[in-house]
């Protein structure tokens, strides 16, 4: 956008930024009202605020405009009936006045007129402006009185609102349109709502993922790196699939990343890519150590320290976030194995049995423990460390051993068994009859955990770090039936809060019906004293005889 135009400019303040670019779509509809509203009122200009910077991102002045889609757009205003040209953003309170000086005003008929061009283009749709509800109160009431048509104030009714994730409004328009068919087609993202006529082009997404996904059998690697990426683009989590059988079996390994990485970005749990995450991570003699000797394959070392770079490692952490129980048999393999995964570099080789223990602690299976008890005798205190953790997660026990580096191996054997003899006598329960085991072991008041004081309880184990901590945010799901995920390790501070918030909202709501129900009980309890001592006693006909005598 210009800094200066026929029927527009830019702020002085604000042109120092240069946040005057946006899609072409905005810069269309802009340029269309400012010329729509100088036609209609002879010398008005349209003064703007922060449009987005040249290559988008964030900018520090503002939450949004960081896809070029938004733009600030300052009022109108007058002194008297007379059009002034505001050189900053002006600040109006509810009674349509400039809070600084008393006779400059908010034009009602030139901003109405704004709204009107911005809302009626006949092929770019305004999702939101986002004004101070006094002011948009004032506008429907100034098209009201102008009998302006009723299909057009239910759009100013919905399209016109009050942020509340963000500051009033009160001194500029806010100005945001939906993706356009060819933005939408490299990647470009609506949120809902969706109004009503609004194209989503979702039809043209579909088409254009089905085209894409017949690149991934181009035979230019740089085609196929490129077809992922514009997939990842287009959240294409359908496509993971095909994604997962042609790049995870692709002979470059920049394209098994590639293809790893869009798996890790689309959380898609389809038995395809979990097959297709297997056998990348199977024993030599398969997947990516297969015989083919376009894959990569260790240069010097035994056969069982196997050196295979980033991807098994990537492979991994895709088992971790996925969390499917498909890859039950093959971490079980794994926790057996005795390869080694370089690491990066001037840090030491991997065991794999590390990598599929952390993988073990977000599948949360019980048929991983007898795995898990005999990894707990390797050599390595790291992978101790690791296995007993996961463990502790999956059972809500602890034995409370340090799995630490000196360990003799007749001593490794001996804490070993200690878990052995606990597994047997508990494998026949389930996860969940486990966790609520581990509770009642740690305190009486945990016995039944619908009770406040349990509940109380288990909201301040969400600060801990341990399994207690782990298990008990999920234990708080299913009694509250939230589907909040658990944070980050670095995140446990906000999950205890939101869980503290959560703790005072339903009892307060149960105190405060228990209130209710109390001083009903009273009134009626009243109402019925009162009305059993208004009747009359019955005499017994004995006395009734005396008096009668």
């Amino acid at each position: 956008m210009p800094q200066a135009g026929k029927y527009h400019a830019v702020l002085p303040r604000w042109r120092k930024r240069h946040t005057n670019y946006s899609t072409d779509e905005l810069l269309t509809l802009m340029n269309h009202a400012a010329r729509r509203v100088a036609l209609a009122y002879p010398g008005s200009r349209m003064m703007l605020g922060n449009l987005s910077l040249r290559n988008g991102g964030d900018l520090q002045w503002s939450q949004s405009h960081n896809a070029g889609r938004d733009g600030d757009i300052v009022f109108y205003l007058r002194r008297g009936r007379r059009y002034i040209a505001p050189t900053t953003m002006v600040k109006v309170n509810a009674r349509l006045r400039s809070v600084r000086s008393r006779a400059v005003r908010f034009d009602l008929r030139r901003n109405w007129a704004l709204i009107k061009a911005l809302l009626t283009h006949k092929t770019i749709a305004v999702q939101w402006i986002f004004i101070a509800k006094y002011l948009k109160v004032a506008l429907v009431k100034y098209a009201r009185a102008h009998r302006e048509s009723s299909v057009l104030l239910a759009r100013v009714e919905k399209i016109l609102r009050q942020p509340t994730d963000s500051l009033s409004h009160d001194d500029h328009f806010h100005v945001r349109i939906y993706c356009s068919r060819e933005d939408r087609l490299q990647g470009c993202r609506d949120r809902a709502p969706f109004w009503k006529g609004v194209q989503t082009h979702n039809l043209a997404v579909a088409k254009r993922i089905r085209i894409l996904q017949k690149g991934m059998r181009d035979p230019d690697a740089s085609i196929r790196l490129k077809v992922i990426a514009q997939l990842v683009r287009l959240q294409a989590r359908r496509a993971a699939a095909e994604v997962a059988r042609q790049g995870l079996k692709d002979p470059n390994p920049k394209v098994r990343r590639a293809a790893l990485e869009a798996i890790l970005a689309w959380q898609n749990k389809d038995r395809a890519v979990i097959s297709a995450i297997s056998s990348l991570i199977q024993r030599p003699g398969g997947g990516v150590l297969g015989g083919d000797s376009r894959f990569e394959r260790p240069k010097q070392g035994p056969p069982d320290r196997v050196r295979t770079g980033r991807q098994l490692r990537l492979a991994y952490d895709a088992l971790a976030q996925l969390g499917c129980r498909q890859s039950v048999p093959l971490l079980r393999r794994a926790l057996a194995s005795k390869r080694s995964i370089v690491n990066r570099r001037g840090l030491p080789a991997l065991p794999e049995p590390l990598l599929a223990a952390s993988a073990a602690r977000s599948v949360l299976d019980l048929r991983l423990v007898p795995a898990l008890l005999t990894a707990l005798e390797h050599p390595s205190g790291a992978v101790r460390r690791i296995v007993a953790g996961s463990l502790r997660r999956l059972t809500n026990h602890s034995c409370k051993v340090a799995w630490g580096r000196r360990l003799s191996k007749r001593k490794r054997q001996r804490l070993a068994q200690r878990w052995q003899r606990w597994w047997r006598k508990h494998r026949g329960q389930s996860r969940e009859a486990l966790v609520r085991g581990g509770f009642r072991r740690i305190s009486r008041r945990l016995r039944n955990l619908k009770t406040r004081r349990a509940q109380r309880l288990l909201v301040s184990y969400t600060r801990r770090r341990d399994h207690l901590g782990f298990n008990a945010h999920r234990m708080l799901r299913v009694l509250s039936g939230q589907r909040w995920r658990s944070p980050g390790p670095g995140n446990i501070g906000r999950r205890h809060q939101r869980w503290v918030r959560w703790f005072r909202r339903k009892w307060r709501r149960r105190r405060v019906s228990r209130r209710v129900s109390r001083r009903v009980s009273r009134r009626v309890s009243r109402r019925v004293s009162r009305r059993v001592r208004r009747r009359p006693r019955r005499q017994s006909p004995r006395r009734v005889r005396r008096r009668r005598r």
